[in-house]
């Protein structure tokens, strides 16, 4: 199982996975804010939106690779299925930070 309690790790092992977790963050962050700079209601008209959107998509790749090296050590996973659950986390964290970030410029923007 992923959330399995029995994989205790001692303290230096957790002091070596955190900035694993600060890179991940970081990737899925820099994917967001290169998707709040692009114009991509209509990419098809704006020919700086396909870089920005391939921009991203390179942040989110590295994030699931990284993702993915976390994954690795579950070994009742498949390699598709732990590259499924990588991508699937890594789509999830932007979404939800866009939707969050979107919201909050929104909530800004508003007349006071």
């Amino acid at each position: 199982m992923l959330l399995n309690p029995e994989d205790s790790v001692d303290l230096g092992s957790r002091r070596k996975v955190w900035p694993s977790y600060v890179l991940i963050s970081a990737l899925t962050t820099a994917a967001t804010g290169v998707l709040l700079f692009c114009p991509c209601d209509l990419p098809s008209h704006n020919r700086s939106a396909f870089p920005l959107i391939a921009l991203s998509a390179v942040f989110g790749l590295a994030a699931a690779a990284v993702v993915y090296r976390h994954l690795q050590r579950y070994t009742g996973i498949t390699v598709l299925l732990r590259a499924f659950y990588a991508a699937a986390i890594v789509a999830l964290a932007v979404y939800f930070e866009f939707n969050f970030a979107t919201n909050l410029i929104a909530w800004l923007a508003r007349p006071h």
